[in-house]
């Protein structure tokens, strides 16, 4: 394994990186039971519609949500700090990562209820040094590759070995 592929290979990953977005957002959230009655769902969703429309008239989001919000954030401002995809219920995950930072949602309906959520910053996630993690990749990289020698091997062995089974039972059926 040469320097030149351990640098290719931690170009790749710091690439790969890039995608590994995470998200700073806050959210306001109106319980509703899954099996709630459609009176109840829909007040629910009036209720979290209007909030919505309040924050983008330009309303403090925070404190919207101080006021307002059912969720465990509700004394944060609804705010649920920095997460990647896939670390929230799924619907919020989804909203969240479509928003620019400062963007507010529709309602979204999760199993807890209905969200509001505002996006503040995304950052892309961050790489390790090249020289904290080359000996890492440069064993990774050896491994795979003495990996890949080795099946190639074995198959050339097996192409080259003559089997002859001489107990009926263990003969392939034809």
């Amino acid at each position: 394994v040469t320097d030149e592929d351990v640098k290719a290979e931690y170009a790749r990953q710091t690439k790969a990186n890039e995608a590994d977005v995470e998200v700073h957002a806050r959210h306001i959230v109106i319980q509703v039971p899954k099996d709630a009655a459609k009176a109840v769902e829909q007040e629910a969703f009036g209720r979290a519609e209007a909030l919505a429309a309040r924050a983008r008239a330009g309303e403090d989001f925070g404190e919207l949500a101080r006021k307002y919000s059912e969720g465990p954030s509700k004394a944060d401002g609804g705010d649920v700090g920095f997460f990647r995809r896939g670390e929230m219920v799924a619907a919020f995950d989804q909203v969240a990562f479509t928003l620019k930072p400062g963007e507010v949602s529709a309602p979204v309906r999760s199993p807890f209820g209905w969200h509001v959520v505002q996006v503040l910053e995304r950052r892309a996630g961050a790489a390790k040094p090249f020289e904290q993690i080359k000996d890492e990749l440069r064993d990774r990289l050896w491994r795979e590759q003495m990996q890949r020698q080795t099946e190639q091997y074995v198959a050339e062995l097996r192409k080259q070995a003559v089997v002859e089974v001489k107990m009926p039972e263990l003969r392939e059926k034809e």
